[in-house]
């Protein structure tokens, strides 16, 4: 938020002259080494030694006299325990916005977490939603997530940009990274920025939605420029609220929380061949990924407090100080190592060389036969007949009954034809046989193609790594809020005042606001 010096067009009224600063009965105070306050005071004079901290604490300080620095590094704010409330509201604690504040906003308020969800652009998860950017503040939004592949988030004055005869609005805005990886773009929302602008999707019509861009912040403390803000609000950090019939106080920036875990890491993937012995041993050849590994969570901060020092007159080149503490940025889990491919060699040995080696020729002819196995000239002449006999047979004389029978002889014969017909010879020649047992074989194919080729190579592809622990972003906490009221002009040259917003954390936050107020009479005319 801006410096703002009063009065300008803020009234003040008078609480009596020179006691606004206090009767001094704490007495004249040298802070010769760090110290922080139990309660306001109210000191005559002040003095801080160099290298020394006043730590406010939530407290007040009144000067009758003369606040005196000694140099630049003697310093009064609030440096620990900035979220404590003393009479003062302190800083907003860690994950808490600030309300009825000056202070800073934290860069979680400014940061928007795009995504690509139901064929939409959708900002911290809701689809196309309606946005309101407050002037002074420079927002982000980051599309590291994997959805927004191809989507890179635009600006238009015209709905839905250029798929829409309008054009990019570039003033102000600013692109980085890959997106799905660590893209982000910002946007510093100004006074001339227009009151209605139009957030779009690069490569795809109609997945936007509104932003409206409005002057005031509505969590200020005050708002608007004829409200009344007297110098005892001013003094007291707190005002009236006549619609809550409350006092509202004065508080400080806003805190961001610690980071929490989004996803846990992955395990690795399975090497890319089911048949393969190692698919799941994590490292292995042709094996599983390893997992991802793990994420550094970041550390939040708190709100930038409330400090008012209200001084008579102010010496030295010291620092009034209310700024934001620094946040611990996370680091995200990487992912992890992909296993190593696997090439399975091939068996270089062929199968059975060669089959049968060579079945050589029949170089000899087997010969043929030259001899003709020659005719049988002779006939063979026929059997003439003849007559066959047999020797007589004699039967002897002999006696039957004192009667003799005398004795006889026969002779047998029987005729035996002859053979009148003549077997001729065989006249026919048989000639030799002249054809040779099978020619000249040819080889039987000498090597019946040995296998000298090895198998091919088995590949084995590795898997590859999880993906990494995912955890929120810690965010910049919002700077403070520096009410100083001086009773001369002008202040020391050297004179620091400070409301910075926390730093090394992520996004960008806002500085809070330091508010001067000049405790003068009305005739004095000192620049």
């Amino acid at each position: 938020m801006p410096e703002i010096q009063i009065p300008e067009r803020l009234f003040l009224d008078r609480l009596g002259g020179d006691e606004v600063f206090g009767f001094g009965q704490d007495g004249d105070v040298t802070i010769a080494s760090d110290t922080t306050l139990t309660r306001d005071m109210y000191y005559n004079n002040l003095t801080i030694n160099s290298s020394c901290d006043l730590d406010t604490n939530g407290y007040r300080v009144f000067v009758k006299g003369t606040l005196t620095f000694t140099d630049a590094t003697s310093r009064i704010g609030r440096f620990t325990n900035k979220s404590t409330a003393g009479t003062l509201k302190g800083g907003a604690p860690k994950g808490t916005a600030a309300t009825d504040t000056l202070g800073g906003r934290s860069a979680a308020q400014t940061t928007f977490a795009v995504t690509y969800e139901s064929d939409v652009l959708a900002i911290d998860g809701t689809g196309q939603d309606t946005l309101t950017l407050y002037v002074g503040n420079t927002y982000t939004f980051l599309q590291e997530d994997s959805t927004n592949a191809g989507h890179r988030i635009k600006f238009s004055e015209t709905s839905d940009g250029t798929h829409n005869s309008g054009s990019a609005y570039t003033t102000g805005v600013t692109e980085s990274g890959t997106l799905g990886t660590d893209a982000n773009t910002t946007i510093a929302v100004t006074s001339s920025t227009p009151t209605t602008l139009y957030y779009y999707d690069e490569s795809n019509a109609s997945k936007g939605g509104t932003i409206n861009v409005v002057a005031t912040d509505p969590n200020l403390f005050f708002s608007g420029e004829e409200e009344l803000f007297n110098l005892s609000v001013a003094v007291a950090g707190r005002t009236f609220d006549m619609s809550s019939g409350t006092y509202k106080f004065l508080e400080g920036g806003s805190g961001t929380s610690d980071s929490s875990q989004i996803s846990a890491a992955a395990e690795g993937q399975p090497g890319g061949n089911n048949n393969w012995a190692n698919r799941n041993v994590v490292g292995a050849d042709g094996g599983k990924g390893y997992s991802g590994n793990s994420a550094t969570a970041g550390t939040g901060a708190v709100g930038g407090g409330v400090v008012i020092v209200v001084a008579k007159n102010i010496s030295g080149d010291g620092t009034i100080r209310a700024d934001g503490d620094d946040s611990v940025n996370a680091t995200q889990g990487t992912a992890g190592a992909d296993a190593p491919d696997y090439y399975q060699s091939g068996t270089n040995y062929s199968y059975g060389y060669s089959y049968g080696y060579s079945y050589t020729n029949n170089a000899s002819n087997y010969g043929s036969n030259p001899t003709t196995y020659g005719s049988n000239p002779t006939n063979y002449g026929s059997n003439p007949p003849y007559t066959h006999y047999h020797n007589a047979h004699y039967h002897p004389t002999v006696y039957i009954n004192n009667f003799q029978v005398s004795g006889f002889s026969h002779t047998h014969y029987h005729l035996h034809p002859g053979n009148s017909v003549t077997y001729p010879g065989n006249t026919n020649t048989h000639p030799g046989n002249n054809y040779s047992y099978g020619y000249s074989y040819t080889n039987y194919g000498a090597n019946q193609g040995s296998n000298n080729a090895s198998n091919p190579n088995t590949y084995h592809a590795g898997g590859t790594g999880g993906a990494g622990e995912k955890v929120s972003e810690a965010f910049n906490a919002g700077g403070g809020t520096v009410v100083l009221v001086s009773g001369s002009k002008p202040l020391p040259s050297g004179l620091t005042t400070s409301a910075a917003a926390g730093t090394s954390g992520a996004g960008t936050a806002t500085a809070g606001t330091i508010l001067t107020i000049f405790n003068i009479a009305a005739t004095d005319t000192a620049p």
